[in-house]
């Protein structure tokens, strides 16, 4: 009984509240929704390839970022034959920061993506995007130097386990001709003692 009471004493309280408010002229805010993280995740624009600002450049950075491999390697792909249809400095842009995320694209992915970038330097007057593709100019020709050096380092490599391989093989080929020798030795030294036996008293 108690229960009951209490209870349609907090209603007609909840009433009271919500009128008075209404009279004063509240209004009742809905509680917001909280974004959903597959909404944060594909917060990011849809790249427009044929744009070559800021924006679009960056946006396109963070696209790249959330792809995966194989998809970074379909996007570059996909990339290359829209360029060689369509050639700009938008796509062509596109194609060079697709060039550093996908190991297997063109063969020359570095060579490729610093001529890309130069262009696309060439065809901008905006400074802060001048800056941004001078930078990865900058990246992109240190990461061939280091490529470079790795393939120098791998063709040194290649050329000592060759000459390790040949001098290995010149070492089994005298100790067999050794071997060959000395058993050609013992056989005359066999062949002597049979001429000549030695007398025995």
């Amino acid at each position: 009984m108690g229960l009951s009471l209490l209870a349609r004493f907090m209603a007609r309280v909840g009433w009271l509240g919500l009128s008075l408010c209404l009279g004063a002229g509240c209004t009742v805010q809905p509680p917001k929704p909280v974004p959903s993280r597959q909404a944060v995740e594909y917060s990011l624009q849809k790249p427009n390839y044929v744009l070559y600002t800021l924006p679009e450049l960056v946006n396109y950075l963070g696209y790249l970022a959330e792809l995966q491999p194989f998809q970074r390697q379909a996007e570059c792909e996909w990339l290359q034959r829209f360029h060689a249809l369509a050639p700009g400095p938008g796509v062509g842009l596109h194609l060079a920061f697709a060039l550093l995320l996908a190991p297997d694209c063109s063969g020359r992915e570095l060579p490729q993506a610093i001529e890309l970038f130069t262009v696309g330097l060439a065809k901008t007057q905006d400074l802060p995007t001048r800056r941004l593709l001078a930078y990865y100019i900058a990246l992109a020709r240190r990461w061939r130097e280091l490529e470079r050096h790795h393939q120098a380092l791998a063709q040194k490599l290649a050329r000592q386990c060759r000459q390790v391989k040949q001098t290995r093989q010149r070492f089994q080929e005298c100790t067999h001709a050794l071997k060959d020798a000395r058993a050609k030795l013992d056989a005359l030294k066999a062949i002597e003692q049979n001429l000549h036996p030695i007398d025995t008293p």
